[in-house]
């Protein structure tokens, strides 16, 4: 009769053991087929990296009412928020591993000035080699002159890219325009046809010219092989 007992608890605890280890091989496999936070996280964290595998922060990019938002446009974002913070430290090598690996960067003085054939594009090894670059370029022309602007890769940058500290501009939209009406995205689209543009936008700088010397970057971002790469560099500010 003891045996008989025996035989049933030791029945019941393989019962119970089994349960145990069929609820754990459940809970998990729920975790890899239905990404909680941490995962949606993780897969934020990748996108990023595959852009710029050993330069770009893997903090979380944006939060919305505190959740994660693995949405494009909050991709994207991000990663114009790390072009343009490098833009301030002066990494070209950390730019140049977000540049579109098969159209390169192209820059444009004007919104207006925006075309494919007045402007070259520069690839990622160039960007990289900006500041040891003494070379003057064509990058178009001076609004109201006419006359061609022809700089060195820095010098146009600190002219035409970052005039002004856009790491601290108080107006940020992500495919939308803070500063012109909607036909100047139509504009840039018709170029750009499937990107993202990412605006900064500085309404002034010296109050004493109450809002006229507003100036304006937008990077332009396109997909590539399931990875975002920025493929347009997009000035702006008044001109008469």
């Amino acid at each position: 009769m003891d045996s008989v007992i025996v035989r049933d608890y030791s029945f019941l605890l393989l019962v119970v053991l089994s349960s145990v280890v069929m609820g754990w091989i459940i809970v998990w496999q729920s975790k890899v087929d239905f990404p909680g936070e941490v995962t949606l996280t993780r897969m934020l964290h990748r996108e990023l990296k595959a852009a710029a595998p050993s330069s770009f922060s893997t903090s979380t990019p944006d939060r919305l009412s505190g959740t994660i938002s693995t949405s494009t446009d909050a991709v994207v974002k991000a990663l114009s928020k790390q072009v343009v913070a490098f833009l301030k430290k002066g990494d070209y090598t950390a730019i140049s591993k977000v540049v579109h690996p098969v159209k390169g960067v192209r820059f444009s003085p004007y919104v207006w000035s925006v075309s494919t054939v007045t402007e070259s594009p520069f690839q990622a090894k160039s960007i990289r080699n900006f500041p040891l670059d003494s070379k003057a370029y064509s990058w178009g022309n001076y609004d109201g002159t006419g006359k061609p602007i022809v700089l060195g890769p820095i010098a146009y940058i600190k002219k035409f890219v970052f005039p002004a500290d856009f790491t601290t501009a108080p107006q940020v939209t992500v495919s939308a325009s803070s500063s012109a009406s909607d036909s100047i995205l139509k504009r840039i689209h018709t170029v750009y046809p499937d990107a993202i543009i990412v605006e900064y936008y500085i309404p002034g700088i010296d109050k004493k010219f109450n809002g006229m010397d507003w100036v304006s970057l937008r990077l332009v971002f396109e997909q590539y092989k399931n990875s975002w790469y920025l493929t347009g560099v997009i000035h702006d500010q008044w001109t008469i």
